[in-house]
């Protein structure tokens, strides 16, 4: 199916993949494929789950989407896991201070651009 790739086993530092790669694999590879990418489990259940996305405008706007609804835990655990999006929290707290719900728009942003590139980086 994939050059040097097993449906079940996809390595996201061997090449990038075209969408319908991604789309065509199993849900575990797809899970394998997309856990780098952004650390919220709910972001990478509903990327897998909402397959087939069949171009990389689909896969950015469906991310966008998801990463929109992200409850505070959620955007809590992608920060907590991944020193990109931590960097970024701190950076929205300097720059917003103390209102909880402007930290968390401002998250939301940076958290779908971090993503949006590296799913540009992994799929074609």
């Amino acid at each position: 199916m994939f050059e040097g790739m097993s449906e079940e086993r996809v390595d996201p530092d061997d090449a990038r993949l075209d969408v319908a790669a991604f789309d065509a694999v199993s849900a575990p590879a797809a899970l394998e494929l997309v856990r780098p990418l952004c650390a919220s489990p709910a972001w990478m259940d509903a990327m897998v789950a909402r397959r087939p996305h069949g171009t990389i405008d689909r896969v950015l706007a469906t991310s966008d989407a998801v990463v929109a609804t992200l409850s505070a835990p959620q955007l809590s655990l992608a920060a907590a896991n991944d020193a990109q999006v931590a960097d970024a929290r701190s950076a929205v707290v300097a720059r917003v201070g103390d209102d909880r719900a402007a930290q968390q728009l401002a998250l939301r942003d940076e958290l779908a651009a971090i993503v949006r590139t590296r799913l540009q980086r992994t799929l074609a």
